[in-house]
This record gives structure tokens, C-alpha cells and sequence, in this order.
């Protein structure tokens, strides 16, 4: 695998976008026509949104079966905790809020 510096942003960007439309389409497919994968969705729309990404010149670059393997899981994994700790804080922040008492006019 090889990321360019100059390319890391584009790769980003793109992964993300990708990963956000692929989701929803990869889990919708997923659910219609073969049930029994839907706990691996999340990996086959990154492991499609890496592929979109290296579409791109200059950013991502992936060779070998074992190398696509490790980035997938690698890259699925970060992204889970990541969403895991956002989704913590925020829901830990609108809890915090939710119990505040009001004040009474």
C-alpha cells in the first residue's frame, strides 16, 4: 500500500463519499438478496470505497490480495471506533443536556 502525502486529502474525501452513498446501496442489496452477509456490510463498502479512491491519481495505492485484505479490515476498524467514540460523546453530550433542569419563566 502507498499514500501520498499530496494525495492523502483527495483519497479521504473520496473514500468518504463513497463510503457514505455505498452503505445504505451495499446494505439494501445486501438484505434483498443475500441475508446471511449483512453483518459484513460495513467491509465490502469500504472495501469498494478503497477501490473508488484509488481511481484517483497521485493518492491511494493498493497491490496484492493480502494488502487489500489488511487495508479493508484496517481502515473498517478505524472507521467503527471512530464512529463508535463520535456517537459516544454526542449522545453523552444530548444526555448531559437532556437532564439540565429548565428554568421557569
Amino acid at each position: 500500500m502507498d499514500l501520498e502525502f499530496s494525495g492523502f486529502v483527495i483519497a479521504v474525501v473520496v473514500f468518504t463519499v463513497v463510503q457514505a452513498l455505498m452503505g445504505p446501496f451495499v446494505f439494501n442489496v445486501a438484505r434483498q438478496y443475500a441475508s446471511a452477509i449483512l453483518g459484513g456490510i460495513g467491509l465490502v463498502s469500504t472495501l469498494i470505497a478503497l477501490a473508488v479512491a484509488m481511481l484517483f491519481p497521485g493518492g491511494l495505492r493498493i497491490s496484492g490480495v493480502s494488502t487489500w485484505i489488511s487495508t479493508t479490515v484496517l481502515v473498517w476498524v478505524v472507521t467503527a471506533l471512530g464512529t463508535w467514540i463520535l456517537g459516544y460523546f454526542i449522545l453523552e453530550r444530548w444526555w448531559d443536556h437532556r437532564n439540565v433542569p429548565r428554568r421557569e419563566k
